[in-house]
C-alpha cells in the first residue's frame, strides 16, 4: 500500500525511452522521460516536477524542471522532457550496467512526492535470417522456464532466494527467464535486471479457460499494466500474452 498526497506521481506513471540509441551511443544520447500525474483532490493546482539521471551514486545531471501547469480537481497531466547524457553504458548480459531517474513533483512550489527509476540503456532487434541482437551483438537465446515458486519455501516472493536461483542459472549458462504463468514480481525484475538476464514476461496462462475461479486470464484483454511495467524494464525481450 503506498499513501500519498492528493497530488502524486502515477503508479507505474513513468516512461522512460532513448529512442535513437542505436544512432546516438558513441555520442550524446536523448532520454525522453513521460511522467503522468494525477490530481485527486478538491482543488485547482500549479504543478512542476524535477528531474535528473545518476549513475551508481553519482549525480550525471543537473535537476531539470518542468513548466509549471494547472492541474483540475480529478484530472491527469503528462509532462514530457528530455536529458542528454554522454555515451552512457549500455546494459548486457554480461555488465548488466543501470542508470537511476530521479523525480520530484511540486505541488504550489511544495515538494510532495518523490520517486526513483531504474533502468539501462539497451536496444534490441530482431532479424528473421539472423536471429537475436543485443546492442548490434548477435546473441544466442539459452533460456530457462521458471515458475514463481520456491520449493519448500513457498510461493511469496523472497529476494535472496531468487538471487541464488539465478547465480545458479547464470553459472549454468542461462542467460534468459521465461516467467510463467503470471506477471513477475516488481522484486525479481529487479533482480534479473541487476544480474544481467533478458526476461520474457508472461500475462497468465490458458487465456479465456482459466483453471482457477481467480486466474490472471481474466484479464485476456486487460494488457494495460503489464505494458505500463515494461516502460522501465531492463533486459525485457518478450511479452507472451495470447
Amino acid at each position: 500500500m503506498w499513501i500519498t498526497d492528493s497530488v502524486h506521481l502515477d503508479l507505474y506513471g513513468i516512461k522512460i525511452e532513448s529512442p535513437n540509441l542505436k544512432e546516438q551511443r558513441d555520442g550524446w544520447v536523448e532520454t525522453q522521460f513521460e511522467s503522468k500525474v494525477s490530481n485527486d483532490g478538491s482543488q485547482y493546482v500549479s504543478v512542476y516536477l524535477e528531474q535528473s539521471i545518476w549513475y551508481d551514486g553519482q549525480q550525471l545531471s543537473d535537476w531539470q524542471a518542468t513548466d509549471s501547469v494547472m492541474i483540475k480537481s480529478g484530472e491527469k497531466h503528462h509532462f514530457k522532457q528530455s536529458i542528454l547524457i554522454f555515451q552512457p553504458l549500455l546494459w548486457d548480459i554480461d555488465h548488466p550496467y543501470l542508470y537511476q531517474l530521479k523525480t520530484r513533483l511540486y505541488k504550489n512550489g511544495i515538494l510532495v512526492d518523490e520517486e526513483e527509476e531504474t533502468f539501462g540503456y539497451c536496444y534490441m532487434d530482431w532479424q528473421v535470417d539472423k536471429g537475436f541482437f543485443l546492442n548490434g551483438r548477435w546473441l544466442k537465446i539459452h533460456g530457462f522456464c521458471l515458475h514463481h515458486d520456491y520449493g519448500s519455501l513457498g510461493a511469496v516472493e523472497n529476494r535472496s532466494a531468487a538471487e541464488r536461483r539465478f547465480r545458479q542459472m547464470k553459472e549454468m549458462g542461462v542467460n534468459a527467464i521465461r516467467i510463467t504463468h503470471n506477471p513477475a514480481s516488481s522484486n525479481l525484475l529487479d533482480v534479473t535486471a541487476k544480474m544481467g538476464l533478458l526476461i520474457q514476461e508472461e500475462a497468465f496462462d490458458t487465456w479465456y479457460g482459466g483453471k482457477k475461479e481467480y486466474d490472471y486470464g481474466r484479464f485476456l484483454r486487460k494488457k494495460r499494466l503489464i505494458q505500463k511495467r515494461k516502460q522501465a524494464i531492463s533486459g525485457q525481450i518478450m511479452i507472451c500474452a495470447l
